[in-house]
C-alpha cells in the first residue's frame, strides 16, 4: 500500500505539472507584457483542449494588441505631422510680420494666411472629434427619424459653388423619399465627405452621378469621372490621414480624414461600404444601410 500510494503521488505530480506548466508559462508571459515589450507567441503544448484554446486566445489577443499599438503609433505620427504643418506656417507668418513695421496690406495678407491655417487646424480637430464622439455602445441611443433624401439634398446644396467652378454636371437619379431611424450627424458626414471628394478629384467639365433608393435596405451610390485610385491603394484609403500619392497635389486640399470618417460612420450605423476605382477612370462608391 505505501508503495502504491507513492506511485500514485508521483503520477499525480506529473499530471499536475503537465496541467500547470502551460498555465505558468502563460502567466509569466502575461506579466512581461507592456506596450513596448511584447513576448513572442506561446508555443502550443501537449495539453488538454481547454489549455490549448486558452493559449490560442492569448496569442490572438497579443496579435490584436500589437496591431493596435502599431496603428496608434502611425496615427500619432500622422497627427503630429498634420498639426505641425499649419502651426509652422502660422508661426512663420507671425514672425515675418513682426520683424519690422509693414504696410497695412502686408499685415492683412499675413492675417489672411494665419486665418486659413487656423481654419485647417479647426477642421482637423472637428474631424477627429467626430471620429471619437460615437461608439457602438452609445450610437443606438442617438437614433432619430431621419429623412434621407432631404438630408442628401441639403448636403448637395452646400457644394453648388464648387460644382459651378469646375463646370461639373451633377445627375441625381433615382432619388426616392426615404425615412428611417438613424443618426443625422453621421449621415451628413457621409454625404458631405463623399460629395466633397467626388468634386475635388474630378476633372473640369465632367459628371457626377448620385442615387438614393430602397432595395433590400437603403442604398446610396456616388460615381465620378475623376483621377481614380490605383488598385494597390484601395485597401489603405480609409486609414486616417492616408492620401494617395496623386492626391498630394497642393491644389487639392485635404487631410486624409474624409474616407476614414465615412467608413467609421457606416460601421457605426451598421451599413456596408464598397468602393470601385481605376486610375484615371473615376471612382464609384456603394453604401447600403441595413
Amino acid at each position: 500500500m505505501p508503495l502504491l500510494l507513492l506511485v500514485l503521488l508521483i503520477v499525480a505530480s506529473k499530471l499536475i505539472d503537465r496541467v500547470l506548466l502551460p498555465i505558468k508559462t502563460l502567466t509569466k508571459s502575461a506579466k512581461n507584457i507592456s506596450i513596448h515589450n511584447f513576448q513572442r507567441k506561446i508555443d502550443m503544448p501537449k495539453a488538454s483542449s481547454e489549455i490549448i484554446d486558452l493559449i490560442d486566445s492569448f496569442n490572438t489577443m497579443i496579435e490584436r494588441i500589437q496591431e493596435g499599438v502599431a496603428n496608434l503609433d502611425r496615427f500619432n505620427s500622422d497627427l503630429s505631422h498634420e498639426l505641425k504643418t499649419p502651426l509652422t506656417v502660422i508661426r512663420g507668418k507671425i514672425e515675418v510680420a513682426l520683424k519690422k513695421n509693414r504696410e497695412a496690406k502686408e499685415y492683412k495678407e499675413a492675417l489672411e494666411s494665419v486665418l486659413k491655417q487656423t481654419m485647417q487646424l479647426e477642421a482637423i480637430i472637428n474631424n477627429l472629434l467626430l471620429l471619437s464622439r460615437y461608439t457602438k455602445e452609445n450610437i443606438a441611443s442617438t437614433f432619430r427619424l431621419c429623412t434621407f433624401d432631404t438630408i442628401l439634398l441639403n448636403c448637395i446644396e452646400k457644394f453648388d459653388s464648387m460644382l459651378e467652378e469646375k463646370n461639373i454636371t451633377l445627375h441625381i437619379e433615382p432619388l426616392e423619399h426615404i425615412q428611417s431611424y438613424s443618426n443625422q450627424v453621421l449621415l451628413e458626414a457621409i454625404f458631405n465627405n463623399l460629395i466633397d471628394n467626388a468634386i475635388k478629384y474630378s476633372t473640369k467639365n465632367s459628371n457626377i452621378y448620385i442615387s438614393l433608393y430602397q432595395k433590400n435596405g437603403i442604398n446610396f451610390t456616388i460615381k465620378d469621372e475623376g483621377i481614380g485610385i490605383a488598385k494597390e491603394e484601395l485597401s489603405k484609403i480609409t486609414n486616417r490621414f492616408y492620401r494617395v500619392d496623386k492626391s498630394r497635389n497642393k491644389l487639392i486640399e485635404g487631410f486624409g480624414l474624409g474616407l476614414a470618417i465615412v467608413k467609421n460612420s457606416i460601421d457605426l450605423l451598421g451599413g456596408e461600404f464598397k468602393i470601385e476605382s481605376k486610375l484615371n477612370s473615376g471612382t464609384k462608391i456603394y453604401i447600403k444601410f441595413l
